[in-house]
């Protein structure tokens, strides 16, 4: 196996079944990803994607599995918030899931982990991005979560692309960064960025994937993607009549952006390439063209900047590695 793909794949991939366009239902769901976590891929995989209002469905159709996870091998869970519908109703929606997610880790205590908990707060907040508002929300948020969360959990807010998103988009991921409270249980917040969905419209342009990253990186922030990543290398797709973002070029390209191989305009060329052979795994590590960044330096930013993406799919990413024969 080669370190550079071992490193950039570990984890990498959270399974959203859940979700569409696959949409399974929550036994199907439940059964995919404990075949998942059997198969010899497995270390591709990241955390289960639960909504925390279907948290008492999970533990119905997940309970016969789990006699094979183990403190030592839990499901690692990524609890997706309910939503509120403005700013005021923000505190008490994230209790309630919290209140959800405290079940969970009770009645599965040596089997679950919910070390994740992913959230879009009501476009009102963002609208407005008014960073004292951002800061004091943010400050409650963590605040709930030092009192209910029962694991230090990551926190990921996903930042919308609103109009006039070029002035609106690094103040608020800014306004995150900086007003991250210190947490005593050891939680900790990034962003989230939404790369597709099930029509054209909901795909952003490689222009706002690079001013997204860039962004982050600016503000010293990490992230993870979610929807619209299937494949390794971009292409057109019939499903949705446009182009889908590769994950490898949302990831690689941002950890060359981060290891300052390459700048923001640079990452929009890689978000742009539709060629396989652009891409490339060796001993010198991840390559794009003539620019590297190291097996090692891979490892360093998963764990801090470039950290997971959300798929309804784990087997199309992992039969396009095999097919472009980098597995």
């Amino acid at each position: 196996m080669n370190a550079a793909l071992e490193e950039l794949m570990s984890g990498l991939i959270d399974y959203a079944g859940l979700f569409p366009p696959a949409e399974l239902p929550m036994d199907r769901a439940v059964a995919m990803y404990n075949g998942y976590r059997q198969c010899p891929e497995s270390w591709m995989l990241g955390r289960f994607i639960c909504p925390c209002s279907r948290a008492e469905e999970f533990m119905l159709h997940a309970e016969i599995f789990l006699d094979q996870a183990s403190p030592d091998n839990p499901w690692r869970i990524s609890a997706l918030g309910d939503p509120a519908k403005d700013a005021r109703g923000l505190d008490r929606v994230t209790r309630n899931s919290l209140a959800a997610i405290a079940d969970l880790s009770d009645q599965f205590s040596d089997g679950v982990c919910v070390d994740a908990y992913e959230c879009r707060w009501p476009a009102d907040v963002f609208d407005a991005a008014n960073s004292d508002q951002i800061a004091e929300l943010l400050g409650k948020l963590v605040g709930a979560f030092d009192e209910y969360a029962p694991v230090a959990t990551h926190i990921f807010l996903e930042v919308p692309f609103l109009e006039g998103w070029k002035n609106k988009v690094p103040t608020i991921i800014d306004s995150i960064a900086k007003s991250r409270p210190e947490s005593a249980a050891g939680h900790r917040v990034s962003v989230k960025i939404r790369t597709g969905g099930i029509s054209a419209d909901l795909f952003p342009s490689p222009e706002k994937v690079a001013f997204f990253i860039n962004a982050c990186k600016a503000s010293g922030i990490g992230f993870k993607a979610t929807a619209g990543l299937h494949h390794p290398v971009r292409l057109y797709h019939d499903s949705v009549s446009t182009r889908m973002h590769g994950f490898l070029n949302v990831f690689g390209g941002g950890l060359l952006l981060a290891s300052g191989r390459i700048d923001e305009a640079g990452l929009k060329t890689l978000l742009e390439d539709e060629d396989p052979d652009s891409f490339e795994f060796s001993e010198d590590g991840f390559g794009w063209n003539d620019r590297r960044v190291s097996a090692d330096k891979i490892a360093e930013l998963r764990n801090e900047f470039a950290f997971s993406f959300g798929s309804c799919s784990f087997q199309e990413p992992v039969d396009d590695l095999e097919h472009l024969e980098w597995l």
